[in-house]
């Protein structure tokens, strides 16, 4: 749910799932969604202390409210799922805006214009980025500051896709999360096998998914793409659980 605070209640929208993803071994989990807004008022005061939901209802765009509210429930509520302990399950953010759970447990969130996206470590870094299709037209302008050589060979190609540029722009700002790279040294990380690489096509609750993977040295990399968003996830593979792991 997302909303905005007043009279001591949160003004709450709905989201619905578009899908999600768990690694075989169960210690890394991605759930994907999109804003739908209501018309029902829930306290989610229960849910968040003030000081963590007074950062949020002052953002000056209700959308900005609404997506962030919803990445941040989804996030909660995974974490309280696996930990059972709703305290435990709360997110405080570094300086730099990191989340960090105060159960160990690592978490990543991400919110676009509509979609969000939330993904959950057990003794594994994890970082998540999405971004909702609409916006696939605005990276034309940072291609040379996203792309490595080998990429640009591929993008030039005459089988290139349009959304290419799009995959590894997700791809990268996911890397970022977990310090596979930074902003400044983009395009020094090739991930020219990511536009070569067959994709991989199954179901999931929102429909049709596309996902590609792809191994970096120590981080495991999932793209995905569906009907609303292009999203990545990046986490180590070397994993080692705190926690016993239960999906609801």
């Amino acid at each position: 749910m997302t909303g905005t605070a007043g009279a001591g209640r949160v003004l709450a929208g709905h989201g619905r799932e578009l899908g999600a993803w768990c690694s075989p071994d169960g210690r890394v989990e991605l759930r994907w969604w999109i804003e739908d807004q209501g018309p029902e008022t829930t306290d989610l005061h229960g849910w968040f202390a003030p000081a963590h939901l007074e950062p949020i209802v002052r953002l000056r765009r209700s959308q900005d409210r609404r997506t962030h509210l919803l990445a941040h429930t989804l996030a909660r509520s995974m974490l309280h799922g696996r930990t059972g302990d709703l305290e435990a399950a709360s997110i405080d953010h570094e300086p730099s805006g990191k989340p960090v759970s105060r159960c160990g447990l690592a978490v990543s969130l991400s919110h676009s214009a509509r979609v969000v996206a939330a993904a959950v470590g057990d003794g594994t870094a994890v970082g998540v980025d999405v971004e909702d299709l609409a916006r696939g037209d605005q990276l034309s302008a940072v291609r040379d500051v996203l792309c490595h050589p080998a990429e640009l060979s591929v993008l030039g190609a005459e089988e290139a896709e349009d959304t290419d540029l799009f995959r590894l722009w997700v791809a990268k700002e996911a890397l970022v999360k977990v310090g596979g790279t930074s902003l400044d040294r983009l395009h020094q990380v090739d991930l020219s096998l990511l536009l070569t690489a067959p994709a991989a096509t199954h179901s999931t609750i929102g429909g049709s998914v596309s996902s590609w993977n792809l191994v970096l040295g120590r981080h495991q990399l999932r793209v995905w793409r569906d009907g609303s968003c292009m999203g990545a996830l990046v986490h180590h593979r070397d994993s080692r659980p705190l926690h016993p792991f239960s999906l609801g």
